[in-house]
């Protein structure tokens, strides 16, 4: 008999289905975290490190498509997997837990965008383009 996986078999605890990536927009934490499950539940890849490659590999496909410079792939797996981890933790927690106030902060920053841009200038006040100081490699387009 063959087997069959359900959706309540392959859901996951916290973040639904898994799903691969809509290549039309830049993805959320959440996104990148479900398409890394849906190579778990595909078995496209077998270890973490194949898997979290695949990952960021369509991440920085998708930024490259925007065109927005993008930080190493290295760095972009190493990002995919402590994300990987840190949801795998959230899953851990008991029913009393879940309903926490940092257990809800960590679900609601899962809705942020996963930033992988190189120029980090924004985060650290800049808030014109011509406060950057990053190489002019490594700046985002003017619109």
């Amino acid at each position: 008999m063959a087997s069959v996986s359900t959706r309540s078999a392959t859901e996951h605890g916290i973040l639904e289905q898994p799903a691969a990536f809509c290549k039309n927009q830049l993805p959320t934490s959440a996104d990148v975290f479900r398409a890394y499950d849906y190579y778990v539940k595909t078995a496209k890849a077998s270890t973490v490190h194949e898997r979290a490659t695949f990952v960021a590999e369509e991440v920085k496909e998708i930024y490259d498509r925007a065109s927005i410079p993008t930080a190493e792939i290295n760095s972009i797996v190493v990002r995919i997997k402590r994300l990987a981890t840190k949801v795998q933790e959230l899953g851990k927690y008991s029913d009393a837990k879940k309903s926490s106030a940092t257990s809800k902060e960590t679900l609601q920053s899962l809705e942020n965008l996963f930033d992988i841009c190189a120029c980090k200038c924004f985060d650290g006040g800049a808030r014109e383009r011509s406060a950057c100081k990053c190489p002019l490699a490594c700046k985002i387009p003017a619109i």
